[in-house]
């Protein structure tokens, strides 16, 4: 659970730095795990 929550930061992180649409992106990370 920890490191799942971790790759999830990291995702959002990523997706705001990039100007994505943040909860596709987390989305998308949860989907493919």
């Amino acid at each position: 659970m920890p490191r799942d929550y971790a790759r999830v930061l990291a995702a959002i992180e990523r997706a705001t730095k990039d100007g994505l649409p943040v909860d596709q992106y987390v989305m998308e990370v949860a989907a493919n795990g």
